[in-house]
């Protein structure tokens, strides 16, 4: 169980950092690509 709940635990935060990374990969584009156009 603890083995288990430890596991889970650990995939959860993996996830949400892919998450977090990946969000912030995106505004990082975003603002490359804002910058890249002609005023």
């Amino acid at each position: 169980m603890s083995v288990w709940f430890a596991t889970t635990a650990f995939n959860r935060l993996a996830c949400g950092m892919r998450n977090i990374a990946a969000r912030a990969k995106r505004i990082e584009g975003r603002k490359r690509k804002e910058r890249s156009k002609p005023a």
